[in-house]
């Protein structure tokens, strides 16, 4: 059983994360058992379907199970992706108060929108990598008329994988160069690449050279969304309306 002890870079993560990190168990297989626990059925079910990964805690540790056919080939491909878990469990799912309308997952959209979810965080990519205020304004723009599931999955996912892309990438990856990790990351994907979560590290890129990493990463921990941050330093209205903020409750993935 691979695994990778990934314990939060305090210099790319400002804020306060779980001190133990998480251990990112790769490879998952039907029965296999971690610390003498076996998976939920609900577990189970997500690993081998549409998830990635599943979270949760055993041995007095957090656990994220990332499933065989997620689990890239390379030392540094994995310990890139334990840190963008890693990030997920010991920052988000142990501190963060997210956003009442960002809790929710909207579920994935058709088949068909997949395309369209690409160009969009193509377009917005190019606008903030080239400084182009206005263009960064209208593909915003473009991105509130998608239809309503398909917008409400895009906003989800910037809120939730943004900053742990971009966290991955300043840790792991800091000594690769823009194409670099491009490059790096259409290898996990057969050659598509992951446009929208690239563009969470150009996006949070722009939004910390104009602000300051630890201000940003505050902000975010306060409940705002790295969208209407890229939103406010383009000049651009904000995408999200204000929102209460709720607790997260951990679910259980292993069974009894």
């Amino acid at each position: 059983m691979d695994h990778i002890d990934h314990h939060i870079d305090k210099s790319v993560w400002t804020q306060v994360a779980d001190p133990n990190g998480a251990l990112i168990i790769f490879g998952y297989r039907r029965g296999m058992d971690v610390c003498g626990k076996n998976l939920s059925a609900q577990a189970v079910l997500a690993l081998e379907s549409n998830e990635d990964a599943v979270f949760g805690t055993a041995c007095d540790r957090r656990i994220v199970i990332v499933r065989d056919i997620s689990t890239p080939d390379g030392r540094l491909d994995r310990s890139a992706v334990a840190a963008h878990e890693a990030f997920h469990s010991a920052v988000q799912y142990a501190l963060l108060r997210p956003r009442l309308d960002l809790v929710g997952f909207p579920g994935y959209p058709e088949g068909r929108y997949l395309d369209l979810i690409e160009a969009r965080s193509r377009v917005l990519m190019h606008a903030i990598r080239s400084g182009n205020q206005p263009a960064v304004c209208s593909a915003l723009q473009q991105i509130r008329s998608l239809p309503e599931m398909v917008r409400d999955y895009f906003l989800y996912r910037s809120y939730w994988e943004w900053p742990a892309e971009h966290y991955m990438r300043h840790s792991v990856l800091a000594g690769l160069s823009w194409e670099e990790y491009l490059a790096r990351r259409k290898a996990w994907s057969e050659g598509r690449g992951n446009p929208l979560y690239e563009l969470g590290v150009a996006a949070l890129d722009q939004v910390e050279a104009t602000r300051g990493r630890e201000s940003w990463q505050k902000d975010y921990m306060g409940g705002e969304a790295p969208i209407n941050m890229i939103a406010v330093v383009n000049g651009c209205e904000p995408v999200l309306n204000p929102s209460i903020l709720v607790d997260i409750k951990a679910v259980d993935i292993f069974s009894e």
